[in-house]
C-alpha cells in the first residue's frame, strides 16, 4: 500500500509520507506554528512538505487531516489507537487519537488566549478531514512548555497510530 500522499487545497500545497524518517519543510505565516507542526511531523517520523504562507490554520488542518487520511487509506477496517502522557513542568499533556473513527475534538480544559482562538481550529479541521477522535488535557502550565508539549504528544499519537510496525519504526529511528 502506497502511504505516500501530495494534496493542492485550501491554499496548501503539501507532500506527506507515513513511513518517512523526519526530513521536515514548513512554510507558514505563523512561525510559532511552523515550529510546533514540525515538532509534531518529527515525533511521528513523517516526511512533510507543507506550503501554505496564505491558509487559515483552519485550512491547513483541513489539508493536512485529508493527507493523513489519504496516505493511511480510506478502506482500511483496522482503527488505530494511541495515547500519550507528555510531562511537562510538574504535570503532565495527555493525549488520545484514534483514526478511521468519527470525528471529535476535545478539549479537557478550557484554554484562553492563542490556543483556544487559533491553534484548537487547526486541531478541530484536522479531526473532521481525517475522520478521527483527537482528545487532549491540558494543565495549567507555562504557555510555551505547554504548545510543546501538546504537539510533541499529538505528533507521537499520530506517528503510532498510522504505523504499519510502531515498535519497529521508532526502534529503527533510534538506532540511527
Amino acid at each position: 500500500m502506497d502511504r505516500k500522499t501530495t494534496l493542492i487545497k485550501n491554499k496548501c500545497i503539501i507532500k506527506l509520507n507515513l513511513d518517512g524518517h523526519g526530513n521536515i519543510r514548513v512554510i507558514t505565516s505563523d512561525k510559532f506554528f511552523e515550529a510546533m507542526l514540525k515538532i509534531a511531523a518529527f515525533e511521528a517520523l513523517f516526511d512533510l512538505d507543507l506550503s501554505a504562507k496564505s491558509a487559515s490554520l483552519a485550512e491547513i488542518g483541513t489539508t493536512f487531516g485529508e493527507a493523513v487520511k489519504h496516505a493511511f487509506g480510506n478502506g482500511n477496517s483496522t482503527v488505530k489507537t494511541y495515547d500519550r502522557t507528555e510531562p511537562i513542568g510538574n504535570s503532565m499533556i495527555i493525549c488520545s487519537l484514534t483514526l478511521q473513527s468519527s470525528p471529535l475534538f476535545k478539549f479537557e480544559k478550557e484554554m484562553s488566549g492563542d490556543f483556544k482562538e487559533n491553534y484548537d481550529e487547526f486541531f478541530k479541521a484536522f479531526t473532521v478531514a481525517a475522520d478521527a477522535k483527537l482528545h487532549i488535557i491540558i494543565p495549567d502550565t507555562d504557555r510555551k512548555e505547554m504548545f510543546m508539549a501538546v504537539f510533541k504528544s499529538f505528533g507521537r499519537c499520530l506517528g503510532v497510530a498510522s504505523s504499519k510496525n510502531p515498535a519497529a519504526k521508532y526502534a529503527n529511528n533510534i538506532l540511527k
